[in-house]
């Protein structure tokens, strides 16, 4: 990453003093500050309550590998069946709008229908159906 000739130059050099205060024994091997604790811990105080919090913060999460799989797969199954639902959700739209506009139409044929027929009266369907002869 130093060494690249993409970084600027401003940069470079920040890494390579910080590479440099790393190297010396009296400081920290992370932020290459002074270490009080030296000969102890290879890390400052600082820096070892950083990595304190971020074990902390990752302990929770310890999962078992063939449980994580699964979850993975799962996860992957739900997005490919979500992706397929917006995929089709116009044709399913339109299926559902077509249904609704057909039943519309057969709806308002019967109603037609139905204005065109002449009521009926009880003696009339009697002589007609022997059903309604005797109710």
């Amino acid at each position: 990453m130093i060494d690249d000739p993409k970084t600027l130059a401003k940069a470079q050099t920040f890494w390579k003093a910080k590479a440099e205060l790393r190297q010396q024994p009296g400081n920290c091997r992370r932020c290459g500050h002074p270490n009080a604790d030296a000969p102890e811990y290879r890390t400052c105080p600082r820096c070892r309550g950083y990595i304190a919090r971020k074990k902390d913060q990752y302990a929770g999460m310890m999962v078992p590998r063939h449980l994580f799989n699964a979850v993975l797969r799962r996860i992957n199954s739900l997005e490919h069946a979500v992706a397929g639902l917006q995929f089709r959700r116009n044709e399913i739209y339109n299926r559902g709008y077509n249904k609704g506009r057909h039943l519309r139409i057969a709806l308002n044929r019967r109603a037609h229908y139905l204005e065109s027929y002449q009521p009926i009266t009880h003696q009339e369907l009697s002589t007609i159906n022997h059903a309604f002869a005797h109710s």
